[in-house]
């Protein structure tokens, strides 16, 4: 570094800070134990649902189903995380793994909705559950059913 000049040196130095390991090392960093670097299938497998979407027309080139490593690796991610998908019917494609995923996935969206309806509770008043509401009312003064029954007897 004698030899060079001051503007060299300078320049030198500052791209060595440049290059220096910010925070904690290489070896640190790898070897954390939560780290994570299985991506999430879901995410990993976007572009084959993009691709098998008929809105999004990609060609048949340039479709996913043709790349054997993305293929396979989406397949591993897939069964390690949702073993359910892999049965006969699937012959092993990951493209009919995901068009029987997306076909599940819109039988349980068409399901819940029904299940909302169907589940809300049916507010049913029994006479027993009302008797103590009227048995607590003041002596003397009429009672909500008093009223309607002298209304019908009008009319």
């Amino acid at each position: 570094l004698k030899t060079l000049s001051a503007k060299a040196r300078k320049k030198i130095l500052q791209n060595m800070q440049l290059w220096a390991p910010q925070g904690g090392s290489w070896e640190e960093e790898l070897a954390e134990e939560n780290r994570n670097v299985t991506p999430e299938w879901k995410s990993f497998i976007k572009p084959m649902m993009d691709a098998i979407d008929p809105e999004n027309c990609i060609e048949e080139a340039y479709h996913p189903k043709h790349d054997e490593l993305f293929c396979f690796r989406g397949l591993r991610l897939m069964f390690r995380s949702y073993p359910a998908s892999m049965n006969a019917e699937n012959h092993g494609s990951l493209e009919k793994c995901c068009i029987s995923l997306e076909k599940e996935s819109k039988k349980s969206e068409t399901a819940e909705p029904e299940k909302e309806k169907g589940s809300q509770p049916k507010v049913v008043v029994e006479p027993s559950q009302t008797a103590p509401i009227v048995a607590k009312q003041e002596e003397g003064k009429p009672t909500l059913t008093d009223k309607i029954k002298e209304e019908e007897g009008k009319e």
